[in-house]
């Protein structure tokens, strides 16, 4: 079969193969970024890149003071794996990890460095990553300098270019065993591992995500970066769900067309004024105002009074205004005498699964509350109903703690 493409702007995806990443990703979007894996997956990319960025500018203020950078490069510039050991040590942990045990040991196992290039191998990633952050365009030859050197074997895409992406994420694509594989198949190319390499499958990349972005927005899709967004995609299909590049074929366009997935969609709330809240419920916008102070400074607010007196209704009011013209919303739950900790956080609920029973960990609605909440860039308000009705402490648990000291963390009970 031919490689046909798309049209004269389209000169990477296989059009055979547009309908087959349409059903994938739709179903990409339904069963991975909004549970708690996606979620901490969708975080990480932020955190990980200001992580790598921090140590770099701190190598490089130790390299041009002179020290010797020969570990701080080799534990804080290379994506290592969360692992006991690893946790011990101040390295660079990475959602995405090409070392999980000690690189000295390794490659000195393999033959591929002996003790005394340690040194040098620092010396030639520090140079290798600082030329291209500082010259970009002159990656091409940055990769082959550094491969040609005789001390640089083992060290491939998967292994640097997760603290170019963190550099410079609009230049430098994270390439990695997942998203090469995805690459090579959606544009029946053949990239390896090897770092000679990486500028070709970079600007593939690149193009091909471009292509694919009319096919990645829709509804449902979590507000990131486009290339973070594939990342996240290629890391489902490869290692979530274990898909056969191999033994699928093309999906027909019209088979496509009536998929249905119940994705919900992230749109933005319509704009509420002050002077509309106030003109809705009859309070002034002083006080209003002043309520929304308070609520800014203590992140929580109790309404109280007599039953029937509306404090229902000028809480939702007041969230509507705090989610106008946002990507924010506002969920409401009502409190009851028999209501629990299993109910409003976590608890073990009993399921019959294939005949037998399970008791799996469910969450509660504050914490689909919160996940939900997390993929919003903007305010979200979560209303508790007739609070008094139920034994707050017993329900809030832990969470009690938090309601005081905003700043501090509190782990969850069953996740101690």
């Amino acid at each position: 079969m031919s490689a046909k493409k798309l049209h004269i702007d389209r000169q990477v995806l296989i059009l055979e193969k547009n309908s087959e990443f349409i059903k994938l990703f739709k179903e990409f979007i339904r069963s991975y970024p909004y549970t708690q894996a996606g979620l901490r997956h969708q975080k990480a990319y932020h955190e990980q890149r200001q992580k790598g960025k921090e140590d770099f500018k701190a190598i490089a203020s130790d390299y041009e003071s002179g020290e010797d950078i020969t570990e701080v490069v080799l534990l804080q510039l290379l994506p290592y794996a969360l692992t006991p050991d690893n946790s011990q040590r101040n390295v660079w942990i990475h959602y995405d990890p090409a070392i999980d045990k000690d690189i000295k040991k390794w490659f000195e196992g393999a033959l591929w460095a002996k003790s005394e290039d340690w040194p040098n191998i620092a010396q030639a990633i520090f140079n290798f990553i600082r030329h291209c952050n500082q010259n970009p365009t002159l990656l091409r030859e940055a990769c082959k300098e550094f491969s040609e050197l005789p001390y640089t074997q083992g060290l491939q895409t998967e292994m640097l270019t997760p603290i170019l992406n963190a550099l410079r994420p609009d230049d430098f694509l994270l390439i990695n065993n997942k998203s090469r594989q995805v690459i090579n198949y959606f544009t029946d190319k053949s990239y390896s591992q090897k770092l000679t390499e990486y500028p070709a499958v970079n600007t593939t990349g690149q193009k091909l995500i471009q292509e694919l972005v009319p096919d990645m927005r829709q509804t449902g899709v979590p507000s990131m970066r486009d290339d973070d967004l594939f990342d996240m995609f290629c890391h489902w299909l490869v290692a979530v769900k274990k898909y056969n590049f191999t033994g699928n074929k093309p999906y027909a366009m019209d088979e496509v067309s009536e998929l249905s997935f119940d994705v919900e969609a992230i749109e933005m709330q319509p704009e509420y004024s002050l002077s509309q809240c106030a003109l809705d419920t009859g309070i002034e916008e002083e006080t209003l105002l002043n309520w929304l102070k308070a609520i800014e400074r203590k992140k929580q607010a109790i309404f109280y009074g007599s039953p029937g007196t509306g404090k229902t209704y000028i809480a939702k009011k007041l969230a509507k205004y705090l989610t106008g013209g946002s990507d924010g919303f506002v969920d409401i739950v009502q409190f009851h005498p028999a209501y629990t900790y299993e109910d409003f956080v976590q608890g073990i609920r009993p399921q019959r699964i294939d005949g037998e029973l399970d008791y799996p960990l469910v969450n509660g609605r504050f914490l689909d509350f919160c996940y939900k909440a997390f993929c919003r860039q903007h305010i979200c308000v979560l209303i508790i109903d007739e609070i008094n009705r139920a034994n707050v402490a017993r329900v809030f648990g832990e969470l009690m703690y938090l309601l005081e000291y905003r700043d501090e963390k509190m782990p969850l009970a069953a996740s101690r």
